[in-house]
């Protein structure tokens, strides 16, 4: 069964603390794993500006209800919860619509 197109996608704006940043780099996908077992998840990436250490954490959804669901799972309190002594700053989220694709 093909997986569905994404329609929307949670930016999560991340602040890393210089030190930590390259273990947030090689963590992020073994912590995100668990996001594959979600319904309605698509994919993910973590975008880093080495420089500034500001973080994108990308993830796209086949709907807002399947973005609600993760915010609510485990899968997101230990994805998150492991980077907290990381963060620079308090990470905050924001949602868009995928207007576009290219595959």
């Amino acid at each position: 069964m093909a997986k569905r197109k994404p329609k929307v996608a949670r930016v999560m704006h991340v602040k890393m603390k210089k030190s930590k940043l390259r273990i947030a780099m090689k963590q992020w996908g073994p912590r995100t794993a668990g996001y594959k077992k979600q319904k309605g998840f698509h994919s993910g990436y973590m975008l880093v500006d080495t420089k500034t250490c500001e973080v994108l954490s990308i993830t796209l959804w086949t709907s807002m209800a399947a973005i609600r669901a993760n915010e609510r799972s485990p899968y997101m309190k230990k994805a998150v919860g492991g980077f907290h002594a990381y963060f620079a700053k308090k990470p905050y989220s924001t949602y868009h619509k995928v207007g576009a694709a290219v595959e």
